[in-house]
């Protein structure tokens, strides 16, 4: 009887000797609880503070240079059918946010020949737009030097600023000497590539960027309707 009273008292010491551990651990963990939600939402405050930053960030940016597929775009593509020619109105190009060609219309006399025509075209080009949500294209101090009209080719030969003036990189490249060649066969149907001259000589490249050695034809892709 003694050992079973032993061991039922023994039992009952461990049963509160547990029931007292978790108590203390109960009124331990309580401060370390609050501790942790207090932890809890100063990271929730940080999280969203950072979310708010960058999503401000991200709006706020300015738009990236779109991706422009260069192989395709220097590809010599005339496709007549999608640029319209008025007989008394020329699209000349330039540019409204320095990464796409847009045109801006110009009158015309209706009884101007190719030659008359084209020089109509180049004095615009060189002169800039009339409008002041164009920006022009072709570098400051650029002249014309000559052109030739060589059946359905035209030679013209510029003055060196065209290329010593000229912004570096492959989009102002394009862009000037795209300016020029859309303008010209996309308006005088006589005329379908463009051979660039600088100084009476041919280059590769106006600055390292588009291969100039051979003639080029209208294209589209740079053109933003």
């Amino acid at each position: 009887m003694w050992i079973t009273a032993g061991v039922c008292n023994a039992r009952r010491l461990t049963i509160d000797g547990q029931v007292a551990v978790i108590n203390i651990m109960r009124k331990t963990n309580q401060p370390d609880f609050g501790r942790f939600l207090a932890a809890l939402g100063a990271a929730a405050i940080i999280v969203t503070a950072l979310g708010l930053y960058f999503i401000h960030r991200i709006t706020s940016r300015p738009p990236s240079m779109p991706q422009i597929d260069f192989s395709k775009a220097l590809k010599e593509t005339i496709i007549k059918a999608e640029a319209p020619v008025s007989p008394n109105t020329a699209r000349i190009f330039f540019t409204t946010d320095g990464r796409y060609l847009s045109a801006e219309a110009m009158e015309l006399p209706r009884d101007l020949d190719a030659h008359a025509r084209l020089s109509r075209i180049m004095e615009r080009l060189l002169s800039g737009p009339t409008s002041r949500y164009f920006e022009p294209i072709l570098p400051d101090g650029t002249s014309l030097r000559g052109m030739y009209l060589l059946n359905d080719k035209v030679v013209i030969d510029f003055s060196k600023e065209i290329s010593t003036n000229l912004h570096d990189g492959v989009v102002a490249e394009m862009l000037a000497l795209y300016s020029v060649v859309n303008s010209v066969t996309l308006n005088i149907p006589e005329i379908r590539q463009v051979q660039f001259l600088i100084e009476g000589e041919e280059r590769a490249t106006l600055d390292g960027e588009v291969d100039i050695s051979a003639p080029l034809g209208a294209n589209l892709n740079l053109i933003k309707w």
